[in-house]
């Protein structure tokens, strides 16, 4: 058997031997930052990360953790394993299997003097489930959860978090659930915006028009992009909002052209578009049209767009959105595929990035008080790049400006390497 093959099933077989014991690469954000990599120029025990780096060769006498523990530390993962939703949350579950893995493999034994046991738990999808599961895991000893998923269920974890007894820090990014004790780690529509929006008002571009669902999602984009222009002196013209249960795309685009057009050219300079799934093909189609692309025009998006998938099948080249760095979450990514053979969901590295941070604070301090979780320089994410968590339990990013070229991202504009305190 070929030397790589055997490390690989070296590596698979410690991975299901720990299965509970998985770890970081988010340290506390000491500065400077090393922006190739999103990791604190000085760390101690960087983890090994990058899909190219082999594991380790010879597989440890005796598990990670155990041999020379001195304490265990639990950490609570609510997801949905049932229901609809159980694809998504053995997602997350193997990304924070995968992160506590990450973290061990790059410490000695010795240094590994704190076990960090991972308390899975099922939330069913429902707020009653999430409720249930965070009781069980709290009951069996743990310090910190990290989730739910969804905004609903999270909410229904708002009471346990006011008694100051437990943090949460959840997967959703419904920004309202937050506070309190409960910090909300989703990727944000308004801080995406805002950050896209302002580089591509300072590219000389003063008018941006918006195309935007008429829901929640829409609505915070929206307001996001009138708070940039307002801020810069600019101007968000025109707004069509259309409606996301029956989508008349011609009657939408002829709106916008009607609303925003010079003798039947676009009198604005940058179209937002935040929309992705099956609905952006159509009004992709329906806008070159009017010969309206991202090659005639420039066209920027959210979040929605970070995913390979869409942007190699859709005609988005030239296009801006705002995200991590990329080359952290294709690392990520390709790490993840090696070792469960399957493409994770985005929203994985989440749980990715919040076990890491869970496993490296009870690695260092056993600290996962409010004071500690909202510390103003923030971490940096192995998946995401750096972030931080605000008093408001809301989450700041560090996010770079892409540029969609040919099934890949440029980076335009580089992600801060530090949060100003």
């Amino acid at each position: 058997m070929a030397q790589g093959s055997q490390k690989g099933l070296w590596y698979k077989a410690g991975l299901a031997a720990l299965l509970l014991m998985v770890v970081a690469g988010c340290k506390p954000s000491p500065q400077p930052f090393d922006h190739q990599t999103g990791y604190p120029v000085q760390s101690a025990h960087p983890p090994s990360f990058a899909g190219a780096q082999a594991p380790l060769p010879h597989a440890p006498q005796a598990p990670y953790g155990t041999a020379y523990a001195e304490r265990t530390v639990k950490v609570g993962l609510l997801i949905p394993l049932s229901g609809r939703s159980a694809p998504l949350g053995n997602a997350l579950r193997d990304a924070g299997i995968l992160a506590l893995f990450d973290k061990y493999s790059a410490l000695p034994p010795q240094a590994a003097a704190t076990k960090v046991e991972l308390i899975t738990k099922d939330t069913k999808g429902t707020p009653e489930g999430a409720r249930q599961a965070a009781a069980e895991a709290v009951n069996e000893g743990a310090q910190i959860i990290i989730g739910p998923l969804f905004g609903a269920s999270v909410e229904a974890l708002k009471p346990l978090a006011a008694t100051g007894k437990i943090t949460v820090l959840s997967f959703s990014n419904s920004v309202e659930v937050g506070g309190n004790g409960v910090y909300v780690m989703g990727f944000n529509p308004k801080e995406q915006t805002q950050r896209v929006a302002q580089y591509t008002y300072m590219q000389d571009k003063n008018r941006i028009a918006v195309m935007a669902p008429n829901d929640a999602y829409g609505r915070t984009v929206v307001k996001a992009a009138e708070q940039s222009a307002n801020l810069l002196g600019r101007k968000v013209s025109p707004v069509v909002e259309y409606a996301t249960n029956a989508l008349s795309v011609e009657a939408d685009v002829a709106k916008l052209m009607a609303q925003g057009s010079d003798n039947g050219r676009p009198s604005f300079d940058a179209l937002l578009l935040p929309e992705g799934g099956d609905k952006l093909g159509p009004i992709l189609a329906s806008l070159a049209q009017q010969n309206i692309t991202p090659q005639t025009l420039q066209f920027i998006g959210t979040g929605l767009w970070d995913d390979r998938d869409i942007i190699r099948q859709y005609n988005l080249n030239g296009a801006w959105l705002a995200s991590g760095p990329p080359q952290l979450y294709t690392a990520f990514e390709q790490r993840f595929v090696n070792t469960y053979n399957y493409k994770p969901p985005r929203i994985a590295s989440l749980a990715y990035d919040g076990v890491a941070l869970a496993a490296t604070l009870a690695l260092t301090s056993n600290d996962f008080r409010r004071t500690t979780i909202e510390a103003a320089g923030g971490y940096s994410g192995p998946a995401n790049g750096i972030f931080r968590f605000l008093p408001n339990g809301q989450v700041e990013r560090g996010l770079a400006v892409l540029r969609v070229n040919n099934g890949r991202f440029d980076v335009v504009d580089p992600a801060p390497v530090a949060f100003a305190q």
